[in-house]
């Protein structure tokens, strides 16, 4: 009979896969709160950067009904 009593029942491997699953789907929403806030973020500083005109480039130039080229 002490061999009956020496076998320790193995726990299941169900919740410590439950716990797992539900840390790594945690860590990929943060992940994708990160990135989603910092696309956010990037979107609203080029929005509001003026783009510098150039002023030492080549003049753009349109023609006049007479023929003459006119600088705009």
């Amino acid at each position: 009979m002490s061999d009956q009593n020496a076998t320790v029942p193995q726990p299941s491997s169900t919740p410590q896969a439950h716990s797992s699953l539900g840390g790594l789907i945690s860590i990929i929403l943060i992940v994708a709160l990160v990135i989603i806030g910092a696309l956010y973020v990037w979107g609203q500083r080029i929005a509001t950067t003026d783009i510098p005109e150039e002023t030492n480039g080549p003049q753009p130039t349109q023609q006049v009904d007479n023929g003459a080229v006119q600088p705009i």
